[in-house]
């Protein structure tokens, strides 16, 4: 069925969909009613807390001011937080430029993305069922805040900006991501300005799910999502907070090569925020000896698994044989050192702060069942502690999905 974008948001429109019978004063209530449930739920100091360790001192807590910075842990409620990342500003942007194809409230606005909230939460296979008339998928608190039509019909004409002013392909102006571009400003800057930012960063790449057609759309086989757009991420390793996110927009945007893509996002992510002193971790897609060194530049700690074919590796140094299980040798190349360290398999990473000798034993469960200890370079233990910040942040999202 079409949409026709001039329609006012009415339920007398799209008659082929059943009436339901919701009234219009059912629909005019305080967006508050609508998780007044989830208000209640009060997050403790201690749920909040963050206490992790230096990679370079085991006595040095995680970070002196990390966590919300504009709301008081006893004001914290899910509403409250909410708005403090989708504020006035977005929700006035999504009423405005939605109302350009239909009429509507920034009410029902908010209404509208509470019942997609519960959605996520609530899953079905069909948007339709929390309507239906079947009491295995009926869902009677969201049919009495908003009626099956009025929710289709926000659905449909949902915009965030106004098509008839993109500019035109190839002018200076023009944006693969137009259609979002405001919003997703918007929000970044609400992500940085709502939070501290700790002593440790997760650079990674994330994926929106998306089934449809687009020239943005990647292809990710080993990712649990493989289709839709790819995210470059800045997350908190240990809560998994996005602080920094870049939606990526082909080779076509890129001058050079992938390595320096690689660089231009790291560069770019931080930017925004005083990295000195702070340390970052990252994949093999991200980390080359130049990369490291121009970070140790700046002041910033870093450290990644690394390609061996990357420049400035000797190749009968990345490819060692005869390695037992423990075994590590390294080698101090453009002022970082680079290990490669044998577990079940060869392990390469290079670090810009850690030093040769940094040794810990860590505990490896064998086939058998049996536990032993074995030697392991202290530079690949604190990788594998702070390098899932992006990890998290999947984990958490994909509580609230919808298909």
């Amino acid at each position: 069925m079409e949409f026709d974008g001039n329609n006012e948001l009415d339920d007398e429109s799209h008659d082929s969909y059943a009436s339901d019978d919701t009234s219009e004063s059912d629909l005019d209530f305080d967006y508050d009613e609508l998780v007044d449930n989830l208000d209640e739920v009060e997050l403790s100091d201690e749920d909040l807390d963050v206490n992790a360790e230096d990679p370079n001192s085991m006595n040095e807590s995680y970070i002196t001011h990390c966590g919300f910075t504009s709301i008081s842990l006893k004001q914290l409620t899910p509403v409250s937080v909410f708005r403090k990342f989708f504020d006035e500003e977005i929700l006035k942007l999504i009423t405005d430029q939605t109302n350009i194809y239909g009429k509507g409230k920034k009410q029902k606005i908010e209404s509208f993305l509470g019942l997609i909230i519960l959605m996520g939460i609530n899953n079905l296979p069909n948007m339709k069922l929390y309507w239906s008339n079947d009491m295995v998928f009926q869902n009677t608190f969201i049919s009495s805040i908003m009626s099956r039509n009025r929710f289709l019909q926000i659905f449909y004409n949902l915009h965030l900006a106004n098509n008839s002013l993109e500019p035109e392909r190839g002018s200076k102006e023009y944006s693969k991501i137009y259609k979002i571009k405001n919003f997703t400003d918007i929000l970044r800057e609400n992500f940085k300005k709502n939070y501290s930012f700790g002593r440790y960063g997760t650079i990674d790449e994330s994926m929106i799910k998306f089934k449809g057609r687009s020239s943005l759309k990647q292809y990710l086989p080993l990712k649990p999502i493989k289709r839709g757009y790819k995210v470059w991420c800045l997350c908190d390793p240990i809560t998994g907070y996005l602080f920094n996110f870049q939606i990526y927009l082909g080779k076509d945007e890129i001058s050079g090569k992938e390595a320096s893509l690689s660089e231009r996002v790291v560069f770019d992510l931080i930017s925004s925020d005083n990295f000195q002193g702070k340390y970052l971790y990252f994949d093999n897609f991200f980390t080359s000896l130049r990369l490291l060194e121009k970070l140790k530049l700046q002041k910033i700690k870093a450290c990644g698994t690394i390609r061996p074919d990357r420049a400035s590796i000797p190749s009968d140094f990345a490819k060692k044989n005869k390695m037992q299980r423990g075994d590590c040798e390294s080698m101090i190349i453009l002022n970082s050192i680079v290990f490669v360290w044998m577990d079940t398999k060869q392990v390469l990473l290079a670090s810009n702060y850690h030093k040769e000798n940094e040794v810990v034993s860590i505990s490896r469960r064998l086939k058998n069942g049996q536990h032993i200890t074995i030697n392991c370079p202290k530079a690949i233990k604190d990788y594998n502690q702070f390098s899932h910040g992006v990890d998290r942040l999947n984990q958490r999202i994909s509580c609230y999905n919808l298909d």
